[in-house]
Formats: structure tokens, C-alpha cells, sequence
């Protein structure tokens, strides 16, 4: 499996490497192509699901605190549940990617 870290440092390792794997300038430049956007693309995705999570964290303590004050908390509940449904597209689409990336590295 190659290193995406070594990929993202030095793409021209890879390139040399699949050139002397007898692809063709314009594989090995469409391989490194995908790999950086997906490479981005997991990136972002991580980053957004850690937003998330750490606003549902937020949520959750305010939740509990207004809950024991006896206050409304229907806003918070549908935020909550906002919140559990785009975590867990994001997730399934962070999933699909990794794979994808995966897929390529190991070839």
C-alpha cells in the first residue's frame, strides 16, 4: 500500500514509480489527480464531521442543563436529531471515500 502522506510530500515518487510500471504520462497523472482530490476530499470530510460533533457536544451539555431548569428544549431536540441524520450521511460518505482512496493506493 503507498503512503499517502509520502504521495501528498513528493508526487513525482509516485509518478516515477508508475512509469516504470510501464503506465503512460497521462495514467500516472490522472492517478496522482485522484488521489489528491480524494486525499481533500477525506480531509474535508473529517474536518466537517469534527465541527459537528463537537456542535452536538455543545448541544448536549446546554440540553441537559435547561432540561434539570425545566425549560423548553424541543429547538435543541430538533437540532439534535438534525444533527445525528448529517453525521451519519457524512460518515457514510467519509466511508466511501476512504474506500475509494484505498482502492487506488493498493493498486
Amino acid at each position: 500500500m503507498l503512503d499517502l502522506r509520502l504521495i501528498e510530500k513528493d508526487p513525482t515518487l509516485l509518478s516515477k514509480s508508475l512509469l516504470k510500471r510501464n503506465y503512460t504520462q497521462e495514467d500516472t497523472n490522472n492517478i496522482i489527480q485522484q488521489i489528491a482530490k480524494l486525499a481533500e476530499d477525506r480531509k474535508k470530510g473529517i474536518q466537517k464531521t469534527d465541527d459537528l460533533k463537537n456542535e452536538r457536544n455543545q448541544i448536549s451539555k446546554e440540553f441537559g442543563e435547561l432540561k434539570k431548569k425545566g425549560e423548553d428544549v424541543s429547538s435543541l431536540s430538533k437540532r439534535m436529531g438534525f444533527l445525528k441524520e448529517e453525521l451519519e450521511n457524512l460518515d457514510s460518505q467519509l466511508i466511501e471515500t476512504e474506500n475509494q482512496l484505498n482502492q487506488i493506493l493498493l493498486n
